[in-house]
This record gives C-alpha cells, structure tokens and sequence, in this order.
C-alpha cells in the first residue's frame, strides 16, 4: 500500500541514520549529525524513489486514501536533518582544518538532502491529488496534466523536482486554491533553499 511503502521508507531511512549517527559518535564524535544525516537521505530516496517512480495511476489512485501517517512530522523532521546538512557545510567553510572524509561528507549531503525533500513533496502532491476524493475517470485533484493524462508516481516526481529547481511550474497546470497554497509554500521554500545552497558552495569555493 502507498502508506506502508512510503512511511515504511521513511521510518526505516531514520533508523538506520540513528544507528550510524550513534556509531559515528564512538568513532568520529564530530560528525555524527553528518554521517546520520547522509544514511538517512541515501536510503530514503533508494527505498521510496524505486518504488514511487514505478507506481502506477491505477495503484496511487486505489491506495492513497489510505494514507494517514503524520505529514506534520515528516516535515519537522525532514527539516531538522536538512538544517544539520546545511549548517555542516558552513562549519565546513568556517573550519580552519578540516579532515578529506568530512569534505566530502559535506558536500555530498547537499544534493542528498535537496534531493530528498523533493521527493517527499512529490509524494505528498500524490496524496493530495488522489486521496478523499472521488475515483471517476477525467478526475482532476487540483493539477492538469498534459493530455488529461492520470499521473502516475513519475509525474509527481517530474512536477515536484520542476518545482525544486526553477521555484515554478512548467506543463503542469494548477487548477485548485488548496494546490495553489501547496505549490506556492513549495515554490518559496525552493527558490530560498536553493539561494543558500548556492551562497555555500559559492563560500566553499573562494575559501580553497
């Protein structure tokens, strides 16, 4: 089902970032938020992006009523690990010594990081799309696709990550006030994200 496949994912993806980041801690007392961190992004876009990209019209649209995880708390934590990835890297830049495994650790975390949250919010577009609303055909949940298309998992996807690089929609119209909030929160949280990542890599460069 979309909510054991989904949250499953993300439960499981937290774990594991908890068991290494408790490791890390014996080892490398310093970067254990960062090693966690990391964990936790790599196995939540391996678990949840193999499967939702594959997902079907029929499939999303016969499951996602069953979705009643939290959203609340996968965005409160989800910004917590984001932050700690962020605030890595700066600690990167203000590091007068840093060690090669922790650079790359840094850096890497970045894209993981951005990735993930973007793949959460296609996954949320999917439920809001299908969920509670009634299974007729040219059934519209407040975004047009091209064609009066169903969107499968690849299209939230392709939506969501449009979104999380130019901060706007492309082919994809919206068509709902409730969307509209949606994608406007999405939008702005994109364009100010993407603005920090850049200021840092920018600060990474200039400080080598």
């Amino acid at each position: 089902m979309l909510r054991s496949s989904r949250h499953s994912s993300f439960y499981f993806a937290a774990g594991v970032g908890i068991v290494v980041a408790l490791a890390t801690a014996l080892l490398m007392p310093g970067q254990a938020l960062l090693w966690g961190s990391n964990s936790f992004f790599a196995i939540y876009l391996v678990l949840s992006l193999v499967r939702f990209a594959r997902a079907s019209a029929e499939f999303l649209q016969s499951n996602a009523d069953a979705e009643d995880a939290p959203a609340w708390l996968l965005f409160v934590v989800t910004m917590a690990v984001i932050a700690a990835a962020l605030a890595s890297l700066f600690q990167m830049v203000a590091a007068d010594d840093i060690g090669p495994l922790q650079s790359i650790g840094t850096m890497i975390s970045v894209p993981l990081g951005w990735l993930t949250v973007h793949a959460m919010a296609a996954h949320h577009y999917a439920y809001e799309y299908y969920a509670g609303l009634p299974h007729r055909e040219g059934h519209k949940g407040g975004l047009d696709f091209p064609l009066d298309q169903q969107p499968d998992g690849l299209g939230f996807l392709y939506f969501a990550y449009v979104i999380g690089m130019t901060a706007q929609v492309a082919d994809i119209s919206v068509s709902s006030r409730h969307m509209q909030k949606l994608v406007l929160l999405h939008g702005i949280f994109s364009f100010f994200f993407n603005t920090v990542i850049v200021a840092a890599i920018v600060n990474v460069v200039v400080s080598l």
